[in-house]
């Protein structure tokens, strides 16, 4: 039996007691921020010394002496509100934004500053991901600042390459030029590697990027522009999430926020799980029931064989969403679909936290789908099944019921195809070399692939992969004669 206890609540409230106290076992001052907003900060230099590499650096015997018994440190670059954060998570592990006011526009103020000393300071790493949230959904804050341009390049490198940031990439771009100016080109360089050049439009690409070519390799120029004339080549050189800013979807019944919680749905993970806002899956807008009605003839015609898809549909006199995902394809042929990947939703759109979801039950994964050229989209045996007169039939059977109602009149229905933008690099190793699966991206098949190998060599290990950091773990092929 483990006899062990650990009061760490107590501890916190001891420690935050100190922070507050400013008794006289303080041995610190610290002369925060410019005249006439300087104020003058303690602390104890054995707190500081323990959380922070900065500090111990900072009160270390050759950067400071004691005056009156007092070491004596300024910070004269960031504002006294900002600065009590950074103690008080020091002294208690508490990081509070909330209770001390401090609103966007002081964030605005010092976000230069800020972002430099917490990304040079590896104590603050909580303060750093709080802060990029803030400039990642606020990014005029940093770009717009009167100081962006003096931004050190390790600071603007993270932000340029998180995926949650709210921003075009050609705005992106231009700022990055607009730092860059009387830089040394190398740098510049290293910084526009970090560009998703695959989410410019062709126009925005023509316009804003031509001019700076040089800056570009040929090969990448070449390939941007033929993966944007021919939408079914993949990159060969970025396998970047689609960020949050670049993200459009093209319909009046879902928006970003709805698309990112689909998209979680599909890959079957944790809806809370709020780490990046950067998407694989590319929203295309295929079928719209107010342009093109209810008719299942009119639906096959036009968007069969369109591999995966998702269906939305706007219930009626409602502020709820309903639909289904599909990862194969929809055709004419009747018959059912076998997919284990499959599921139905309800979404209330005024609140996504009101949501419900349920994947094909595992004994009847073989009828996850249903085609037939006289039905509309159907999931199941008659589960979910959209009507030539516009309502929702739904009955449950294949799926768990998440719908009361038996009938639902809808506003609307839209079909959107779902790409996963990034591909997937498969090798084996053999005896005598590791060889490589290479997609092909000229061909309409996306599961069809090239295969360069020897033949008759038996096959030892195959791995699946969007980076090769795994090659460090794999042996020397042995060499042959």
């Amino acid at each position: 039996m483990n006899k062990t206890k650990i009061f760490s609540d107590e501890v916190v409230n001891d420690y935050l007691n100190l922070y507050e106290s400013n008794d006289e076992s303080s041995d610190t001052i610290i002369n925060v921020d410019k005249e006439p907003n300087i104020e003058k900060l303690y602390a104890h230099s054995v707190i500081l010394r323990t959380r922070s590499v900065y500090f111990s650096k900072a009160l270390s015997k050759e950067w400071v002496k004691k005056q009156d018994g007092y070491f004596i440190l300024s910070q004269p670059n960031i504002n006294v509100l900002i600065f009590k954060i950074i103690l008080k998570y020091l002294y208690c592990g508490i990081l509070d934004f909330e209770n001390l006011d401090i609103d966007i526009d002081l964030i605005e103020l010092q976000s230069c500053k800020i972002l430099n000393f917490v990304n040079n300071n590896p104590s603050f790493t909580i303060i750093k991901l709080n802060l990029l949230e803030i400039i990642c959904k606020y990014p005029i804050i940093l770009f717009d600042h009167n100081e962006f341009l003096d931004l050190n390049k390790d600071d603007l490198k993270l932000i340029i390459e998180h995926d949650d940031l709210d921003m075009k990439e050609n705005d992106i771009f231009n700022y990055i030029i607009k730092w860059g100016i009387g830089k040394d080109e190398k740098i510049l360089k290293d910084l526009i590697n970090y560009i998703r050049f695959y989410q410019f439009s062709l126009n925005e690409f023509a316009e804003i990027i031509w001019k700076y070519k040089n800056l570009l390799l040929d090969e990448l120029i070449k390939d941007v522009l033929n993966c944007n004339s021919n939408l079914n080549l993949k990159p060969m050189y970025d396998i970047s999430l689609i960020r949050w800013g670049n993200f459009t979807i093209k319909s009046n019944l879902i928006n970003r926020e709805i698309a990112l919680l689909l998209t979680k749905l599909i890959e079957k993970i944790d809806i809370k799980d709020d780490n990046s806002k950067g998407l694989k899956y590319k929203f295309t807008s295929l079928y719209n029931s107010c342009d093109n009605g209810y008719s299942p003839q009119i639906f096959h015609s036009k968007y069969d064989n369109q591999g995966a898809t998702i269906i939305v549909c706007k219930i009626k006199n409602t502020s709820l969403i309903t639909g289904g995902y599909n990862p194969l394809e929809w055709n004419r042929i009747k018959q059912y679909k076998e997919t284990s990947d499959s599921f139905l939703f309800v979404i209330d759109y005024k609140d996504l936290k009101k949501y419900v979801v349920t994947y094909i039950n595992s004994d009847h994964i073989k009828y996850a789908v249903y085609c037939d050229n006289n039905c509309n989209p159907t999931f199941g045996k008659s589960d979910f099944h959209i009507t030539k007169d516009g309502c929702l039939k739904y009955k449950a059977k294949s799926y768990n019921k998440i719908i009361n109602s038996h009938t639902l009149s809808l506003d609307s229905y839209d079909i959107f195809k779902i790409e996963n933008i990034t591909r997937p690099i498969i090798l084996w190793a053999h005896a005598r070399s590791l060889s490589t699966v290479f997609e092909r991206p000229f061909l309409n098949f996306p599961k069809e692939f090239h295969v360069m190998h020897e033949t008759f060599v038996p096959i030892n290990h195959v791995y699946i992969t969007n980076d090769f950091n795994f090659l460090n773990n794999i042996s020397t092929p042995k060499a042959y004669d």
